[in-house]
């Protein structure tokens, strides 16, 4: 798989997807979302305006228009030294944390998994428990 460093190489690379991240010395991730169908739209959404990570280009062929280039620029300019690249870069940092908190040891994420087990477990048992009740009942 190629890395997001190579990918930004090839003048459609960041077509396919509905972002392009971009990779900075320090880690951050922002993002220039770039949505065309289906749940890139929603995705977009998220980064842009809920998550506060990324900027939106225009939708490009939903809008019957091809992109110029200097509007590719200028969104890229503005993730990554405009006004709003260290808010975004904050965000960003911000999420990077939550999410490694969430996946560390006693995590949001391994407790809520540790959860969805013991229900399964205890649903399996009380079927188990229920049907070898009405065994015993019906013979």
């Amino acid at each position: 798989m190629e890395s997001t460093r190579e990918s930004t190489n090839s003048p459609f690379g960041f077509l396919l997807c509905v972002a392009l991240r971009l990779e900075l010395d320090d880690g951050c991730v922002p993002i220039v979302a770039f949505p065309q169908w289906g749940d890139q739209v929603t995705n977009a959404v998220y980064l842009v305006d809920v998550f506060k990570t990324g900027v939106r280009m225009c939708r490009g062929a939903a809008e019957n228009r091809i992109i110029p280039k200097e509007e590719v620029k200028k969104c890229f300019v503005e993730a990554t030294t405009g006004s709003k690249a260290s808010e975004l870069k904050s965000n960003a940092l911000k999420w990077k944390a939550a999410a490694e908190a969430a996946v560390a040891d006693g995590g949001s994420s391994e407790r809520n998994i540790q959860a969805f087990i013991d229900e399964v477990k205890r649903r399996c048992t009380s079927t188990v428990t229920n049907h070898l009740a009405n065994d015993v009942t019906t013979n």
